[in-house]
């Protein structure tokens, strides 16, 4: 939203009026009112309660003043109709507190979850250096650096609106360049540390499979020299059986030649 554009709340539209100046006489009426409340607090070391009944007491004697004096000289009494909160502003002060709320829940969202690397880091050093500033002071001066900063910085920026873009888009370029030589010479060398790694495991991983495999062929192998084995041994012993059971045959073969060879070798000799 530009500094000239107008919402159509009317709280908004006070409160950028403030800022800006353009009513100025509220504008000095917050200015001096956080200066002196600055000043009684953290210089003079009152208590804000303390503070509060004063400017009660102050605030209530004058009124007191006030109405005595128009009694005394015949005028009316000063009317408190303006002073009311009307059921409006109170709805409109709820909606601008929700919508705040919202806005900065969806904010951190898309910080987190959605933009790049370094707005998340922008925004973490931002944070971290914030808690640095707000651990060397309290609360109260905090919220008045606070208010003084958007009391003055808006008002500087509208006057000098196109030199500071200017010096804001050189300042974009430059923030550029050094995120690119920042993604390449470090996350890139990150990444291809971490691409080189995974490649071992993964050589790792498949020596490991061969070898398991190898060691499996040859199990494999063993297998297969045990059955031939087996095949042989029932082999022989199916050839031993036929030999015992062809034993009987061979010996009455045997004695049948022994018996007959005498009497040929006799005959051939006559």
């Amino acid at each position: 939203m530009s500094s000239t554009e107008k919402s159509s709340q009317p709280i908004l539209d006070l409160a950028r009026d403030i800022l800006l100046w353009r009513r100025k006489k509220m504008s000095v009426m917050v200015f001096f009112i956080s200066t002196a409340t600055w000043v009684l607090m953290e210089v003079y070391q009152f208590n804000f309660i303390t503070i509060v009944c004063w400017v009660g007491m102050a605030v209530v004697t004058s009124l007191f003043i006030w109405g005595n004096m128009c009694r005394l000289l015949g005028k009316e009494p000063p009317s408190l109709s303006g002073l009311e909160i009307t059921e409006q502003s109170t709805t409109e002060m709820t909606i601008l507190f929700r919508e705040s709320i919202e806005e900065a829940v969806r904010w951190m969202f898309r910080v987190g979850a959605e933009s790049e690397w370094y707005v998340f880091a922008g925004v973490v050093t931002g944070l971290w250096i914030l808690s640095i500033v707000g651990s060397c002071m309290d609360l109260l001066t905090l919220a008045y650096i606070g208010i003084m900063m958007s009391m003055t910085i808006p008002v500087i920026y509208i006057k000098y609106e196109d030199k500071i873009k200017r010096y804001g888009q050189r300042a974009k370029v430059h923030w550029r360049k050094l995120v690119e030589i920042v993604d390449e010479k470090v996350f890139m060398n990150v990444k291809n540390k971490l691409f080189k790694q995974k490649e071992k495991e993964n050589e790792k991983k498949g020596w490991r499979r061969r070898r398991r495999e190898t060691r499996g062929g040859m199990g494999g192998g063993g297998g297969c020299s045990r059955s031939c084995d087996g095949e042989l041994l029932r082999a022989v012993l199916r050839a031993k059986d036929r030999v015992v059971r062809f034993k009987p045959m061979l010996q009455e073969l045997q004695s049948t030649l022994e018996s007959i060879i005498p009497k040929i070798s006799t005959k051939l000799t006559d």
